[in-house]
């Protein structure tokens, strides 16, 4: 999870944002213990994949710290879905 992490926040630094993108936009991951998928697990798996879903979000946003990018925060959409 942290290569991943660290490949996407790199990839818009260096890919998008060095080469001049204005308009960034990057989404985070969204709980996936609440997707149909991860609710189907039982409850020490399902929190295992929040707190998962959580830790690569808050990598995420210390990787793109101080950067101009927009985000789209997909758990807050998710949760209005309900």
């Amino acid at each position: 999870m942290v290569r991943l992490h660290v490949a996407r926040a790199g990839y818009v630094r260096n890919e998008v944002l060095a080469k001049g993108g204005k308009y960034v936009a990057v989404t985070n991951m969204p709980d996936l213990s609440v997707t149909p998928e991860g609710a189907a697990f039982p409850a020490p798996i399902s929190n295992i994949l929040s707190v998962l879903s959580q830790t690569y979000n808050l990598w995420l946003r210390e990787g793109l710290a101080g950067q101009p990018v927009q985000w789209i925060d997909l758990p807050a959409v998710f949760n209005g879905i309900k």
